[in-house]
């Protein structure tokens, strides 16, 4: 299975990247980049398994 979000080094921290378009990851309308390295590590598993769990529900 491929990873969703990924996370890169920016220019002041780190960014999660959403691997299907390239881009940040944004929540609330703010894009999910600077970030300290946890938090940015944190943020991507937390998104990939509310995606995943959203493809669950979706086949049913």
């Amino acid at each position: 299975m491929v990873t969703r979000y990924t996370i890169e080094p920016d220019r002041i921290g780190w960014s999660v990247i959403d691997t299907e378009s390239g881009q940040p990851a944004v929540v609330f309308d703010t894009p999910q980049t600077g970030l300290p390295l946890e938090d940015a590590d944190d943020l991507a598993n937390a998104l990939g398994h509310l995606h995943a769990k959203g493809l669950k529900s979706a086949k049913r």
